[in-house]
């Protein structure tokens, strides 16, 4: 078993923890400031008290490029470049609050912007790039890191020491030369909806932090764990994807308490998921109803022994899927399988519906279909993208037509599980089940056709039906639709198999 003994992880964490620079003053540039004062000259190193917009680019800063000084201000970059000498402070943001940071392009510093025991500030759509370290945050809390971009810099984002609360979203994160996004001792972050990719170590990395949410996340083609969790707890990942990475997809090494929830890892050098346990640490972890895919190793390896959990180990698996891993589905065996939902279904079809066709606020990407041609029993599992999910009220329309055994929407060549009403209020969900039984199942097998839809053309041939199947509002009835579920080519059906 690796060890992480053997991986400069630590280094790599705690590299250049070294205290913020003081002012220094050299090249000038010129502000306009968004107040009523005119055009100020602003140097190097220069601490300012209102809010300013760049008017030119800022260069070859020899230390810090722009001090913030005042709580709830605005610098409005424009635009514009602040460029240094690899030392010092892009944007140094010390004991404030109420600073918004948006609109430059930073470089060539030791950190592009830090805050340090700044709280409730924003650093938004800026460009990071040839840094150190692109955006450090230093007991630091609820501020917010979102919509920016960052390349080639040694270390993109560091959220340290005590920051807790901030919210890191919608961040592109690519070519950087060491962890993509990180936390070390800090607390009740989120990370959502980010994009990482191509970095030469782990993408996303929690040390010794707790409670903390990682949702709706992107990594892929790094030289490391896609995501790796060490020695935290109580944190929370929920459909993350991680893909193509040389090491794992999701890696836990003495951690406890941790929820994945909806994950996928698909692609990876080693295991989808890793749950690694030196002298018992990792435990109470719960994995539930994520993919691993055609990884390199085992879908899911636990090496905890001799536990209460799941197949002898200490952590607990429900309904996790895996298929095509080359050393096997898990390890121990039993912690997945490559069902979605009841094996007693013997039959099954699956509907991949297109990412964003839909209309209104929710979008399905994928239908299960499972039954039991004996008995009529059926259960359906709808999943929505996790940047679209199932919330608040909506009615969702199951109507499917078998063409191999009728030639009209009516029995039994029709199924039929419409007017299910939902009222989710403010709780999001990325999965729905629906479950019943319907006599017109017992004629239908292996290899007949299912289509979503009954329009002329593409199901029924005699094009007297409208039916299809959608989500769509609670008010809308059945043709008002926000999502239709179907293939991107409504007129392929889905097929039948055995499971």
């Amino acid at each position: 078993m690796r060890r992480l003994d053997s991986i400069p992880l630590l280094t790599l964490l705690l590299a250049g923890c070294e205290g913020v620079s003081a002012p220094e003053s050299v090249t000038d540039a010129t502000l306009d400031r968004e107040s009523l004062h005119p055009a100020t000259e602003v140097a190097c190193g220069e601490t300012i008290t209102e809010s300013v917009t760049l008017k030119a680019d800022l260069t070859n800063c020899p230390g810090d490029g722009i001090v913030i000084g005042a709580d709830n201000i605005v610098l409005n970059g424009n635009g514009h470049a602040i460029d240094g000498q690899g030392v010092g402070s892009g944007v140094l943001v010390l004991d404030q609050t109420g600073v918004t940071i948006k609109n430059l392009r930073v470089s060539d510093f030791s950190i592009g912007v830090s805050l340090g025991f700044a709280n409730e500030n924003t650093v938004t759509r800026n460009e990071f790039f040839d840094n150190n370290r692109g955006v450090r945050l230093g007991v630091s809390s609820s501020n917010k890191i979102n919509q920016n971009r960052f390349e080639n810099n040694f270390l993109a984002i560091r959220v340290l020491f005590d920051s807790n609360e901030n919210r890191v979203s919608l961040n592109k994160v690519s070519g950087n030369g060491s962890n993509a996004i990180s936390l070390l001792s800090s607390n009740g972050n989120v990370l959502i909806r980010n994009q990482v990719s191509d970095n030469p170590t782990h993408a996303v990395t929690l040390f010794q932090s707790s409670g903390n949410t990682v949702k709706g996340n992107t990594v892929s083609g790094g030289d490391g764990h896609g995501f790796l969790v060490l020695s935290s707890s109580g944190n929370r990942f929920i459909g993350n994807r991680s893909v193509e990475n040389l090491w794992d997809g999701f890696s836990l090494d003495a951690s406890t308490g941790n929820e994945f929830l909806e994950n996928t890892a698909e692609r990876n050098g080693m295991h989808g998921f890793e749950v690694t346990e030196p002298a018992g640490a990792s435990k109470s972890n719960a994995l539930v109803n994520n993919s691993a895919t055609d990884n390199a190793g085992y879908g899911y390896l636990d090496t905890s022994s001799g536990g209460t959990g799941d197949s002898g180990t200490d952590n607990t698996y429900e309904r996790n899927r895996c298929s095509n891993n080359v050393l096997g589905g898990s390890s121990p065996g039993g912690l997945c399988g490559p069902r979605d939902s009841d094996p007693s279904f013997p039959l099954r079809f699956v509907v991949e519906d297109p990412v964003a066709d839909h209309t209104g606020s929710v979008d399905v990407v994928r239908m299960v279909f499972e039954f039991d041609d004996g008995t009529g029993d059926y259960e359906i599992v709808l999943r929505a993208d996790e940047a679209n999910p199932f919330v608040g009220s909506f009615r969702v329309n199951i109507n499917l037509f078998n063409p191999d055994v009728g030639t009209t929407a009516q029995f039994p060549a029709f199924f039929q599980d419409a007017l299910n009403d939902f009222s989710l209020g403010g709780t999001e969900q990325t999965e729905l089940r629906l479950t019943g039984s319907d006599p017109a199942l017992t004629n239908w097998g292996t290899g007949d056709r299912v289509f979503t839809n009954s329009l002329a053309g593409t199901g029924n041939p005699d094009g007297t039906s409208l039916f299809r199947s959608s989500v769509v509002d609670a008010a809308g009835g059945f043709l008002t639709n926000e999502d239709v579920i179907a293939f991107g080519d409504l007129s392929q059906p889905a097929v039948v198999q055995q499971r």
